[in-house]
């Protein structure tokens, strides 16, 4: 059933019950028929309010199951992208699709990831950085959709505040959003740095320091505590937009990051790959 059909069957509802004349005219009117037309007039507001409810949770589900099915057919096309172009190789390369979503949607499923279920991904330490970047209800965030390739293929609560296109980006995926366009960059690596035991930059020697904020500036990150809480800091970093109906904006971002290959090596066909993505995304 369509998204359509359930706002005909209510406004019809809606209208029939405010002018239809459900009283017993005739007082030798009885049986079944005079009773139901009685518990229609007395429940009027209820049956309304009641239909309004169906309506949103109807369109609530048909939405949430039209992404799942085109999460899955992308989920597909990364990993028949993996096998032909990457070895299937998770460990060193990982592909992250990024949606546009508000924060309140996102807000209940966050807070149950970083609360319930914390322990199994970051250590405590972390844990005021992830309520700190808690989605708010009424701004729009970069969200994952799908991911393939470790650390956290099945973890899918990440998030990143859109800022304008004026603001500085918190991330590299939400400067490619503001972007518009293909960047990659080659980063350094900072792997060899063990940044768990320490809060601040001041911490580190300054050959360190030096080689960390840099690494940040290039990778668009705007703080040492969110550096911390990403799954992991890869040399080989690349983003493409993909657009919906409106070619001026910017609908998901697609997100490759690697140990091993740079961008620019599978740029290509990442880039014709990504048109098929884009064609399911809009369907």
């Amino acid at each position: 059933m369509k998204r359509s059909i359930p706002p005909v069957i209510i406004s019809a509802l809606v209208i029939i019950l405010k002018n239809l004349n459900l009283k017993c005219l005739d007082e030798k009117e009885v049986g079944v028929w005079c009773m139901f037309k009685g518990f229609l007039n007395d429940n009027k507001a209820n049956i309304i309010i009641v239909s309004l409810l169906v309506f949103v949770i109807w369109n609530y589900y048909v939405s949430i199951k039209e992404r799942n099915n085109k999460r899955d057919i992308i989920r597909g096309f990364l990993g028949r992208y993996f096998t032909q172009h990457l070895n299937g190789d998770k460990k060193n390369h990982r592909i992250t699709v990024f949606e546009i979503r508000y924060g309140i949607v996102l807000f209940f499923g966050y807070l149950w990831h970083t609360l319930i279920r914390f322990r199994y991904y970051y250590d405590c330490s972390k844990l005021k950085t992830r309520l700190a970047r808690t989605p708010l209800p009424w701004v729009r965030y970069l969200s994952v959709l799908t991911r393939h390739g470790i650390p956290n293929e099945d973890y899918r609560v990440t998030v990143f505040k859109i800022h304008s296109s004026d603001a500085k980006p918190n991330s590299f995926a939400v400067y490619i959003h503001n972007l518009r366009q293909t960047e990659w960059v080659k980063l350094d690596n900072i792997n060899t740095i063990d940044l768990k035991k320490i809060s601040n930059l001041n911490q580190l020697s300054a050959s360190d320091k030096s080689r960390v904020k840099k690494y940040m500036n290039k990778s668009k990150i705007q703080k040492f505590s969110a550096l911390k809480i990403l799954g992991r800091t890869p040399v080989h970093l690349g983003g493409i937009p993909l657009f919906g109906k409106d070619p001026q904006t910017t609908s998901h971002i697609i997100m490759y990051d690697s140990n091993k290959t740079a961008f620019s090596q599978v740029k290509d066909s990442l880039v014709f790959f990504s048109k098929y993505i884009e064609i399911a995304l809009k369907n």
